[in-house]
């Protein structure tokens, strides 16, 4: 099992002392985030509790005692109750994403269509109406008490859920999961 240290240097200004907190550790990423390259390396999700921004210029992190610097954050601020993950892949890429934001989250209603048979071919594509496919919560399942809309036994669920990106020149990154993973067997 690989160890993963927080090393960081702190400078204290006149006003208060900064805290930054670590969030989360997982140190066997093996599905919930990817990296742009389809990679899921180890991640660390960082926390600043406080009300001040906190610069992590030159902050670092490590696997390695001997070395607590291996990798140094560049020149970017953690805002006050922001949250930051950093993926652990040795890639050393620093076009750090500091804001996150969830355009379809947990519980939202979507269509769906129990594929008792073949889904419209066009179910998949932009602009495709699926006015006349039920809706529910997402978290489909056979009601195992963890489920928001509960089907009946099928051998697949399709659903869709449009949703809309008012700045797209201001995205960096986007990130989608399957969502077969969150769906019970």
């Amino acid at each position: 099992m690989n160890k993963i240290y927080f090393t960081a240097v702190l400078f204290f200004s006149s006003i208060a002392a900064q805290s930054i907190q670590i969030n989360e550790v997982v140190s066997s990423n093996q599905y919930s985030y990817y990296d742009e390259d389809g990679d899921t390396p180890d991640w660390i999700e960082l926390y600043n509790p406080t009300s001040l921004s906190v610069s992590l210029f030159n902050w670092g992190l490590s696997d390695d005692l001997g070395n607590p610097f291996q990798w140094r954050f560049p020149n970017i601020s953690l805002g006050p109750e922001q949250y930051l993950m950093v993926m652990a892949s040795d890639k050393d890429r620093i076009d750090i994403i500091s804001h996150w934001e969830t355009i379809i989250d947990w519980g939202d209603d979507w269509s769906y269509f129990v594929g008792n048979q073949e889904p419209p071919t066009s179910w998949n594509q932009l602009g495709f109406n699926a006015n006349n496919w039920n809706t529910g919560p997402s978290g489909f399942g056979y009601g195992d008490n963890d489920d928001n809309t509960i089907i009946n036994s099928a051998t697949s669920i399709y659903i869709v859920k449009p949703f809309f990106i008012d700045n797209p020149e201001q995205v960096k990154k986007i990130a989608l999961f399957r969502l077969e993973d969150s769906i019970d067997e």
